[in-house]
């Protein structure tokens, strides 16, 4: 527990406010907003996108079953997109590979990452570095988590009234 606290309090300390919001108001302004994290971070992944859907409009979570990959990410290969994509070390390639073919089509990406040096980081328009280790054999999770529930309240903080109408026909 005692490295959870840290792992949040650095991450409280060393993401930039400036890039919070502008993630927050390139999520609203998108009309379509992929997330990708495979492996590992697909957990995170599948939390911020459904909790996402709730709040704005299409949202599309991309994984790897049975292998229709390609064909699943074709329509956000666009300039219009914003690709959310997470990876940790040992990176995952797919997740590396998909984020560059976003870039090539030339999409905003937000890197949710470890360090500004990672391989998604050099992918990124933002870049968003979270600590996530524990002295344990797995990672930590829980400033990801955070991280992205922070998201989703600025995200319904900035759509205010459209937020409650979307969660009340739920």
């Amino acid at each position: 527990l005692k490295s959870d606290q840290e792992n949040l309090a650095t991450a409280a300390q060393i993401l930039s406010s400036d890039l919070f919001e502008q993630l927050v108001t390139d999520i609203q302004g998108r009309q379509e907003i992929w997330v990708l994290g495979l492996r590992s971070c697909h957990g995170a992944a599948h939390y911020f996108a459904t909790n996402l859907r709730f709040l704005t409009k299409r949202v599309n979570l991309i994984n790897l079953d049975a292998g229709t990959v390609w064909s699943q990410i074709q329509p956000g290969l666009n300039p219009g997109a914003l690709l959310i994509t997470i990876s940790f070390p040992r990176y995952c390639r797919q997740t590396i590979e998909i984020t560059q073919l976003f870039h090539e089509a030339g999409a905003l990406i937000a890197a949710v990452t470890d360090s500004q040096v990672s391989p998604l980081a050099k992918l990124g328009n933002l870049v968003f570095p979270l600590p996530f280790w524990v002295d344990s054999f797995f990672e930590s999770n829980v400033a990801v988590m955070s991280f992205f529930n922070a998201v989703l309240a600025g995200v319904s903080y900035l759509d205010g009234h459209k937020t409650i109408s979307r969660l009340q026909v739920l």
